[in-house]
């Protein structure tokens, strides 16, 4: 028989992070913009809070350790969707304006052929039920035989802008709410985000997990 263990130290926990890895995994004292280190209490860094954002608001429950990218690596190439039931809803950030709709990152078509679903379309309808709010599907995504993770931020933006579209829509929003697994350089959520404006006054972004910049996003 086995016991439940926490995602990141192993050890017993009913819970999918135990509450010391709770403490140590919270995203906190570091830029949600750019990633880098932070005075204590800032969600955001000095240079960036001097910056314009493609969104309004933007927030993220962990650092994307090896027991968080353990834990997505199994709902994305484990085939389990199921297991974005373990984000607890006290986990989930208290937003500053309750969106009308949640809309998500679509995965690239290649991916979702091999995977046989989207793992940010279930993240959002989880969170849809934890919010009990409507998901909406409002992007096309084309296929585009290249990896991402050698690209810089504004060759993952041009990459982004050439395969990622905003399907025709006729409703406005006030707010709606931009959800997606893991943010990098941010280059997909600052597309979509973009693409967004067009038919809500306000963006607001979630990112399960945040991970630590290793040079300053320019």
């Amino acid at each position: 028989m086995f016991l439940p263990a926490c995602e990141n130290c192993l050890t017993p926990s009913r819970e999918l992070f135990c509450g010391p890895c709770r403490e140590l995994l919270e995203f906190k004292n570091v830029c949600i913009s750019c990633g880098h280190y932070s005075l204590v209490g800032l969600t955001q860094c000095i240079g960036c809070r001097n910056k314009s954002w493609a969104w309004d608001d933007l927030y993220s429950s962990f650092f994307f350790t090896e027991g968080v990218c353990r834990w997505m690596s199994d709902i994305k190439e484990g085939g389990r969707p199921e297991r974005w039931r373990e984000l607890r809803k006290d986990w989930i950030p208290k937003f500053s304006q309750l969106p009308e709709a949640i809309v998500f990152v679509p995965a690239d078509p290649s991916s979702f052929r091999r995977r046989l679903y989207d793992p940010g379309e279930a993240l959002a309808e989880h969170l849809a039920r934890r919010l009990r709010l409507p998901v909406l599907n409002v992007f096309r995504r084309e296929i585009f035989l290249s990896s991402q993770k050698q690209l810089s931020r504004q060759d993952r933006l041009q990459y982004f802008r050439e395969t990622l579209k905003l399907q025709p829509l006729t409703q406005r929003f006030t707010c709606l709410l931009l959800v997606d697994d893991v943010m990098t350089t941010g280059a997909s959520l600052t597309h979509c985000s973009e693409l967004l404006r067009a038919v809500s006054e306000r963006v607001v972004v979630y990112s399960v997990a945040r991970t630590l910049a290793t040079k300053p996003l320019i």
